[in-house]
């Protein structure tokens, strides 16, 4: 081989050698048991807020169903259609509009008896109607449940109520508010802590809180008296996490 292709190839060497050892000096770092690693951040004051409100619900969405078996498919849509017709003609009563009320499920399935040594027994078939009705009216939501049930007769299942906010617009921009007022407190009392100065935000997160929906209160009375149904209040909240810089002047 040439004596200058011996000197090129060791000269390659050399330089992937330096590039082995020292490019990579900046990308790892020693660690010991119960050290933490960490990741470059721009400096700051960094706490998180919250802002809550309780607001009194102005829609309740029911659902209500209606479950029907009979010998044939063709007997359990017509028992079913039957009977959610009159829970319907009873919502419109009400008030209800058609644009308020959704089919949210519909099923035609066979109903079978289990018997022992796992035999089983095909005793009819159900249809099963699902309603979710939108009640503007909360001050009619008791009578109109009670009026529902009770046109739809034993098919009828009333499977939830919960309250909402139709427009919860005003309710999130004042609780926005609230959350920001209380991340600038949080920050300004830690700056008060450290002996620096609370400058101007860099960042700011938003995530809204999703409460738990409470559960129905009051349950179904065989008696005359009307259902009775709590709409209580509804929680509206949001949490934001922000990023102040610190003035040291």
């Amino acid at each position: 081989m040439h004596r200058n292709t011996f000197v090129s190839i060791g000269l390659l060497v050399g330089a992937l050698g330096a590039l082995g050892t020292t490019g990579c000096t900046h990308t790892a770092a020693p660690s010991t048991p119960g050290s933490t690693l960490l990741v470059s951040e721009s400096p700051g004051i960094v706490v998180a807020g919250r802002g809550e409100l309780d607001v009194a619900p102005d829609l309740a969405l029911v659902t209500l169903g209606v479950e029907v078996t009979k010998k044939t498919v063709a007997e359990a849509r017509d028992a079913a259609a039957e009977d959610a017709g009159r829970v319907l003609d009873a919502l419109a009563r009400h008030g209800v509009v058609k644009k308020d009320v959704q089919t949210s499920g519909l099923e035609i399935a066979p109903r079978y008896e289990y018997g022992p040594e796992g035999r089983t027994t095909l005793v009819g078939y159900g249809v099963s109607h699902t309603l979710t009705v939108k009640v503007r009216a909360l001050g009619e939501l008791s009578r109109l449940l009670d009026d529902a049930v009770t046109a739809g007769g034993d098919s009828v299942r009333l499977q939830g109520v919960r309250f909402e906010l139709e427009d919860p617009t005003t309710a999130r921009r004042r609780a926005r508010e609230l959350a920001m007022q209380d991340a600038r407190r949080r920050a300004e009392e830690l700056a008060a802590l450290s002996g620096v100065a609370l400058g101007t935000p860099i960042s700011v997160e938003e995530t809204q809180y999703q409460p738990p929906v409470d559960p129905m209160r009051g349950m179904l009375d065989a008696a005359s008296k009307a259902t009775p149904v709590e709409a209580g209040t509804s929680l509206v909240a949001i949490d934001v996490r922000a990023r102040w810089e610190i003035r040291r002047d």
